[in-house]
């Protein structure tokens, strides 16, 4: 509803309300509204007509006249879509109540449309679905595995030989790190973009999968090298280790994230984020204490092969193997992002 103001028409005729067609002084409603109108006229919608009320003083439209004002004009202007209705208030100040009202079409095609717009299904609704549950459950296993490894691999460098170990110094681990961190930058920058556009998500995750099993293989076998190759030889064997095992968890991770985020609809996704956060933070709890644990019990004197140093490795070569399962799960739209349109 607007108010207009109309202007006073100052004639002798005073300003009190009449029956019929007159008002103030004596000018002939008719067809035509007075003065005042005009601009009535401007705001209404085409194919406006002028309607008599039943008396005068009364409200045009019941109820649509704002507190403390009076119906003083004896006609209002109707169109396709509203009503324009002058009235004067107590104060003896005109407005004009302009009033819309809904087309019956509109407001059946809103109500057609508001009946048609799809329900929205919750965060639970997702939790429980397929394609939710897989890209977590992978999550979750690749840091179980993973954080294992990075457990193992300082405890298995420094172990003496005699004990299956490589003796290797402090000084050595930490190089040994080092070349890892500089190949986990170089592999996250360069080469995982490239390989995504060629290959895409799914590939890359499955590809990953398939690589840790022999990675985690890989490198119970350094020792046997260690007496028949020059020193640095049994270097670049110790580097290309650590490649396979950033090319297969870096690829990994970023492959699975994506497939998180591609999971649900962008409303949801932090919620779901953080179910897989929480459930891979329990993995990476848990693999510390598990690879820890059985690396130490090879250890003890009496344990022959598969039970020897080579245990904890064959342990976790068998908890990748889900990575493969859960790869094999996932179907092709997992790969595109989530959307709620059709």
């Amino acid at each position: 509803m607007r108010h207009m103001p109309l202007e006073e028409e100052e004639e002798g005729g005073g300003n009190s309300p009449t029956k019929g067609n007159q008002h103030d002084g004596g000018h002939d409603m008719g067809d035509n509204p007075p003065s005042g109108h005009e601009d009535i006229r401007a705001e209404a919608e085409p194919g406006w007509k002028a309607e008599p009320l039943a008396g005068p003083g009364e409200d045009p439209v019941e109820g649509e006249v704002s507190n403390g004002c009076e119906a003083d004009h004896t006609r209002s202007v109707k169109g396709e879509h509203g009503r324009v209705s002058p009235s004067t208030r107590a104060d003896g100040t005109r407005d004009v109540v302009v009033t819309f009202a809904e087309d019956a079409g509109e407001k059946g095609k809103r109500a057609k449309t508001e009946h048609s717009l799809p329900k929205l299904e919750s965060t639970w609704d997702f939790v429980k679905k397929k394609s939710v549950i897989l890209p977590m459950l992978g999550y979750m296993m690749l840091r179980l595995v993973a954080v294992g490894l990075d457990d193992l691999i300082p405890l298995f460098l420094s172990t003496p030989r005699e004990n299956g170990g490589m003796a290797f110094r402090t000084e050595g681990v930490g190089m040994a790190m080092l070349g890892q961190g500089v190949m986990l930058v170089a592999h996250v920058i360069f080469f995982f973009p490239m390989m995504q556009r060629r290959y895409g998500t799914l590939q890359l995750f499955a590809i990953s999968a398939i690589a840790s099993p022999f990675m985690f293989l890989s490198f119970p076998l350094l020792p046997y090298f260690q007496d028949s190759v020059p020193t640095w030889v049994l270097w670049v064997l110790v580097q290309l280790c650590l490649a396979v095992k950033v090319f297969a968890f870096s690829t990994g991770f970023t492959s699975v994230m994506m497939l998180v985020n591609n999971s649900a609809p962008r409303r949801i996704i932090g919620t779901i984020n953080g179910v897989g956060q929480s459930a891979a933070a329990f993995s990476s709890a848990c693999a510390p204490a598990i690879a820890g644990s059985l690396f130490g019990w090879s250890l003890e004197e009496g344990h022959v092969f598969p039970f020897d140093f080579h245990f904890a490795f064959f342990v976790f070569a068998v908890l990748s193997l889900g990575l493969g399962a859960i790869s094999w799960g996932f179907d092709k739209k997992s790969g595109e992002r989530y959307s709620e349109e059709g």
